[in-house]
């Protein structure tokens, strides 16, 4: 597994809690609050906006923290991750890939 394959795992994983939040009812926690919140028309698609950019959020930074861009509770360092095969996915040999892969799939608008 290489870092782009990683942040595509993250991006999918993102992409699997939205829906099921938003589509399978009372199945989560989440989605039962939901449920009750009784949104009309007008504030559905707000509420999908609002869970979208902040999982995105959310799993971006968390990208970001293991590649070394960004610090966690004010400390910045690059993490060793590596995959079941001992192959090198984030650290110091490939610095920036996981960051710039998890950019392109979480901000970068689909073409």
């Amino acid at each position: 597994m290489n870092a782009e394959e990683f942040a595509q795992g993250f991006f999918h994983e993102k992409q699997h809690h939205l829906d099921l939040y938003l589509n399978h009812g009372a199945s989560t926690a989440v989605g039962a609050l939901l449920q009750e919140l009784r949104l009309d028309e007008r504030q559905a698609p707000l509420l999908r906006q609002l869970l979208d950019t902040a999982l995105t959020d959310t799993y971006f930074s968390v990208l970001c923290i293991l590649g070394g861009g960004a610090s966690m509770a004010g400390v910045q360092q690059t993490y060793e991750v590596r995959d079941e095969a001992g192959r090198l996915i984030t650290g110091d040999a490939n610095f920036g890939e996981l960051e710039a892969a998890a950019y392109e799939l979480f901000h970068e608008p689909e073409e």
